[in-house]
């Protein structure tokens, strides 16, 4: 069936109707005399009309060229001070456009004004015309233009001196006969779009109302007429299902079998522009033919008529009633109703006849057959051929399936794909089936059956206004939501519901409801919130709750978010809220304090961003999560103590905040406490020993000097702090530290030895840096295998500082490859050595299990720091960004397992704000001659990650150790396999291999041209061996050192100053005697733990003799990378 009327439309839709008169005329002189009666009498024929007054206020005025060409008639009531209005005149010009497409019947009406003078702009109405100031000629041109050739067309005319009523009766009867004419032209070339046989025709022929004959039937057998009885039928159904249609083709249908009858259309704005009081007036006129001149009489009007109405029996429609009240005053007592009469009720709200109809129709939806017409009717044109394209008929199918018989649906979904290709149609389906709001299906629910209504306003092409009664009758609706998906944060405002007359909202089974700016100042005071469970009114222009917040359990709600919602003052409406779990007020500007209540099971609070919130109490013992950044406390209140389930606390930007209360030992389930950017806090609470939990505690951007020393800390960040000029000497005794923040710490000018399991240092940019530790951080066999060290920017490092780094780094890549042997052993090996030399008692058992799965993708560890030379340490370099090395026969059975890379990078002094880059290597390798493969290691990144623009300075060394058991084990499965007797014979050859390393920087995925890599270098770090015995020789420290045995001496006696030199410096005589235990075992012995361990001083074994390494440069050497060869 057609789709329903115009203002159900409005409340179920934000697309507009398309209305079939529009009315142009100038403002007040007509708006309250004839252009009232005249629409009054258009709308009681059952037209439909548009004047300016229809329209939501808030658009803007050019939407009024939109109603233009959505009609098919215009009316120009010319009046003498017409042209006063540019707007009516832009109208008029609009009007003449698309009357010359054939588009529009213009009917002009001259209004106590000649037509020659509207056509030539002659006497008072040519003087106010030619007396407009300030306009543009080419557009008083087009103005001049439009009124002759409007006024050139036969109208009416009215002197002022004859009957007015009449005058307007005139005008309805040529419009009506208008609108036959047109909608005749229409029939003829209507189509008809039907299913048979799997397959779908379209011809021009009768016009058809799809599934009106059937519902007429059903209508009519409700009704009765053979019945004696007076019959009060009311129509229900869901706004655009086609009551209005129905109720107008009954009516059309029933009135010849009646002597008198009235059909009363669009009730619903009628009572609203007109008040109730004229509802009486318009019925008696129809049923009687009089004229009821006092309104106020209009009540007990039916008593004065009572006789002759109760002569004939009465056929009675009534279209689009909204309330109770408008049937009350329509129908009195029904005492002057005639026996056997007949009265129709078309509503959306089946509540309001429950007491009223004898019988309820409910419009039912329209079956497959009938929805794939009424979509066609609207998706193809006239011209369209649609016999052959079985994509087309398919998709159709969809979409009617899709609108569940829906007239407005069908008809919108078919006005959106007409003269559309089939990819824009296998779009829109495939957006219809993603979007999970289905905002046209779920709106358009069915009155009080309706459960969850889910609008997009995203998807809403203009704004709309919602009746005050939209929901009152949805008495079953538990899911509200209405959102947008253009952008989560909601960066811009993007509101287009609006809410002219308030809302009525009197249900009680709503469990969550959800309005994105939200435009009222309270929740309407009739809602009932007893099954409430999740409130989020976010960017609402709500200032309280609700204000009789005395009233109102809300026993079962767990959820608030009132975030962004900067008018609100007052949360007082919750205190009831006794299962109220999270609440989220960020952004609420206007709240300056918390009320006195005791929401007992809140256990996380937002106050983010409430700026001018200058108090805290505390609402809830059982708070865990709490957040204050950005508001304007000063200070903490007493009983902060209380809080013993808190576990993370964020204060940032607190910037009045001085002082924190002696209350952290108290805290014992804290372990996040964020107060970055608390430039006034100078002093951190005494540390007392019970804080055994915090983990987490951010300080940057304070002025706090004395760093506090807790041993359960995890992440510490001090960056940004101008009066810190060194760290604690025992910060090395904080062995849970991982990650450790000193950015921009620009008087910190040394760093001690930092904890062993640290994964994270970022000292980027201490201007003022000159010496670090040596070692630079612990070093145990037992910690986490990744971990970065970033000393960018640290430009006044000395130059025995950066060697500690670099020695630092090379000792981190020798413990990583340690560490990766001892995951090569496939059984646990477990062993004591006991022994008594100068108070030694050494028991060392080794259990190593680190996980290697993603070491190709970061770098096991990295480092960067201020310089321009390559480490001694690195083997092979080469100037520039490209390394070339011829690599030895049989190269890949020495089983490497890692290798460290380096580069020397320069930045440009004048350089574009870069926020990351990346250093990255590419390494090929010739498997065959003029066939390569290629592998992408990571050598290091940096970040930007603060709000500082600030870019890295000078050269800097980057260095990174990557393991590359999984690169090879892949290079051997695929080249050196012996399984492929093609391949295998690659590994037999006893030839070189070339390889390359190719370094670059990059951001993301391009490369940065104007950052250089000056230097690169690269050493290869040996793993166990294929066959043979498994040698380890371990060191250990005599017992003054106090080194645990897990420890690896941190004065190891490797290396050499001097490049590629197989020789490890003696230690000198005076230094203490150092212990080598030398134990040998086979593979075939490996499961055995039993081994012969011989523990011979030192000195007592000869001792290696420098010799220079027999490779060049273009050899990769790997007798050098093999460390423990030479202890």
């Amino acid at each position: 069936m057609e789709e329903a009327s115009s203002s159900s439309e409005v409340k179920a839709l934000p697309l507009p109707p398309q209305h079939q008169v529009f009315v142009n005329f100038r403002g007040e002189e007509l708006r309250n005399s004839f252009v009232s009666h005249l629409r009054s009498a258009l709308v009681r024929h059952g037209v439909n009309i548009f004047i300016d007054t229809n329209e939501e206020k808030g658009k803007p005025l050019h939407v009024f060229f939109q109603r233009i060409e959505e009609s098919r008639i215009a009316l120009a009531i010319f009046s003498v001070r017409y042209t006063e209005s540019k707007w009516c005149l832009n109208e008029l010009v609009k009007m003449k456009e698309c009357m010359d497409k054939g588009k529009l019947l213009i009917i002009p009406i001259f209004y106590k004004v000649k037509a020659y003078e509207v056509r030539y702009q002659k006497g008072r109405f040519g003087c106010v015309f030619k007396n407009l100031r300030n306009v543009d000629v080419h557009k008083k041109n087009q103005w001049s233009e439009a009124l002759s050739s409007v006024a050139d067309r036969i109208g009416f005319s009215f002197d002022g001196k004859s009957d007015e009523h009449n005058f307007i009766n005139g005008i309805v009867e040529e419009v009506k006969e208008a609108l036959s004419k047109i909608l005749l032209d229409k029939t003829k070339d209507a189509f008809v779009y039907h299913s048979k046989n799997n397959s779908m025709s379209v011809g021009r022929e009768k016009h058809e109302i799809y599934g009106l004959k059937q519902r007429l039937e059903e209508l009519k057998e409700k009704l009765d007429l053979d019945c004696e009885e007076t019959r009060i039928l009311g129509v229900v159904g869901m706004p655009g299902i086609g009551k209005t249609t129905l109720a107008r083709e009954i009516y059309e249908t029933l009135r010849c079998k009646f002597l008198r009858h009235g059909l009363i259309q669009d009730i619903r704005r009628t009572s609203k522009e007109h008040g109730l009081d004229c509802l009486p007036a318009l019925l008696l006129e129809e049923l009687l033919g009089v004229t009821i001149p006092d309104i106020e009489s209009t009540r007990c009007a039916y008593e004065s008529y009572k006789m002759e109405l109760h002569t004939h029996k009465v056929l009675v429609v009534l279209d689009d009633v909204s309330d109770k009240e408008q049937i009350d005053v329509l129908l009195g007592r029904c005492n002057w109703i005639r026996q056997g009469s007949r009265i129709v009720i078309a509503t959306s709200d089946k509540s309001l006849i429950q007491d009223v109809a004898d019988y309820t129709y409910v419009v039912p939806q329209l079956n497959h057959k009938d929805g794939l017409g009424h979509f066609g009717r609207y998706a193809f044109d006239r011209h369209s051929n649609i016999h052959n394209n079985e994509v087309i008929m398919k998709l159709s199918k969809e979409f009617v399936h899709y609108g569940r018989g829906h007239p407005l649906v069908l008809k919108l979904l078919g006005a959106d794909l007409n003269g559309k290709d089939e990819d824009h149609w296998k779009t829109k389906l495939a957006t219809l089936a993603e979007n999970s709001s289905h905002s046209i299906r779920d709106v358009l629910q069915e009155g009080a059956e309706v459960r969850g209504i889910f609008l997009n306003m995203n998807e809403m092409k203009r704004e709309m206004s919602l009746d005050s009664c939209t929901f009152k009758s949805m008495c079953g609706l538990r899911y509200l939501k209405i959102y947008s998906s253009h952008c989560p944060q909601q960066c811009k405002p993007n509101n287009k519901i609006n809410l002219p007359d308030g809302l009525n909202f009197p249900l009680k089974e709503v469990r969550y409801l959800h309005w994105l700016e939200f435009p009222l100042k309270e929740i309407p005071p009739d809602f009932n919130p007893q099954n409430l469970v999740d409130l989020k009114l976010p960017h609402s222009k709500i200032e309280r709750i609700w204000s009789d917040d005395k009233h109102k359990d809300t026993p079962k709600l767990k959820w608030v978010n009132l975030s962004h919602s900067s008018n609100l003052w007052d949360i007082s409406g919750l205190s009831k809220a006794q299962s109220l779990v999270f609440l989220n007020l960020k952004g609420c500007t206007s709240l300056k304090s918390l009320p006195e209540i005791n929401l007992v099971s809140l256990e996380i609070l937002i106050l983010s961003n409430c700026s001018n919130l200058k108090e805290f109490r505390v609402i809830s013992q059982n708070l865990e999560t709490l957040y204050l950044d950005g508001t304007s406390i000063k200070e903490l209140p007493l009983n902060f103590n209380i809080l013993q389930r808190l576990v993370i606390l964020n204060m940032k930007g607190c910037a009045k905040l001085k002082e924190f209360p002696d209350c952290l030992d108290d805290l014992k389930a804290l372990k996040e406490l964020i107060l970055s950017d608390c430039w006034k806090l100078q002093n951190f609470p005494a540390i007392c020993e019970r804080i055994k939990v915090l983990e987490i505690l951010r300080l940057d951007t304070t002025t706090i000097t004395e760093i506090p020393m807790i041993s359960s800390l995890q992440c510490l960040c001090l960056s940004k702090n101008d009066h810190i000029s060194s760290l604690p000497d025992n910060i090395s005794q904080l062995s849970q530290l991982k990650w450790l923040d000193l950015k921009y710490c620009k008087s910190l000018t040394s760093i001690p030895k930092l904890p062993p399991n640290l994964q994270h240092l970022d000292a980027h940019g201490c201007c003022s840096l000159k010496t670090v530790s040596n070692p630079l951080a612990c070093l145990t066999t037992a910690q986490q295998i990744y971990s970065t060290f970033i000393l960018t920017n640290c430009n006044k490092l000395e130059r025995s500082a950066k060697e500690e780094i670099s020695s630092f780094a090379q000792r981190k890549c020798q413990l990583l490859l340690d560490a990766q042997k001892r995951c090569n052993v496939s059984s646990l090996i477990s062993f004591s050595i006991c022994c008594y030399i100068s108070k030694i008692f050494v028991s060392i058992c080794i259990f190593l299990s680190i996980s290697l799965q993603n070491s190709d993708s970061e770098p096991l560890f990295s480092i960067c720091f201020p310089g321009s030379e390559l480490p001694s340490w690195f083997c092979h370099e080469a100037v520039g960004p490209v390394l070339e090395l011829r690599m030895p026969p049989h190269w890949h059975e020495n089983r490497l397992a890692g290798v460290a890379l380096c580069a020397v990078v320069t930045f440009p002094k004048s350089q574009e704000q870069i926020n990351c880059f990346s250093v990255k290597c590419t390494f090929k390798l010739e498997v065959k001659e003029g066939s390569w493969i290629e592998f992408s290691f990571p050598v290091g990144r940096w970040s930007n990650q603060g709000n500082i623009v600030a870019n890295i300075a000078s050269e800097h060394v980057f260095i990174g150790y990557i393991s590359c058991s999984k690169i090879f084990k892949r290079l051997e499965n695929q080249y050196f396999s012996s399984s492929n007797p093609t391949r295998s014979t690659q590994s037999s050859k006893c030839s070189p291999t070339k390889a390359s390393l190719n370094f670059m920087v990059i951001d993301g995925t391009s490369e940065l041209p104007r950052i250089e890599v000056l230097k690169c270098g690269l050493r290869f770090f040996k793993g166990v061996g294929s066959s043979g015995n498994y040698l380890k020789k371990l060191e250990v420290k005599e017992a003054e050192q106090n080194l645990s045995a897990e420890k690896v001496s941190e004065d190891w006696t490797y290396g050499s100053s001097s490049r590629c030199n197989h020789a490890v410096k003696t230690c000198p005589e005076q230094r203490q005697v150092t212990v080598t235990a030398e134990v040998e075992a086979s593979p075939e012995k490996a499961d055995n733990a039993e081994f012969q361990i011989k523990i011979t001083p030192r000195e007592a074994q000869p001792q290696p003799q420098p010799r220079p390494c027999s490779k060049t440069l273009k050899w990769a050497c790997f007798t050098c990378c093999d460390f423990q060869k030479h202890l």
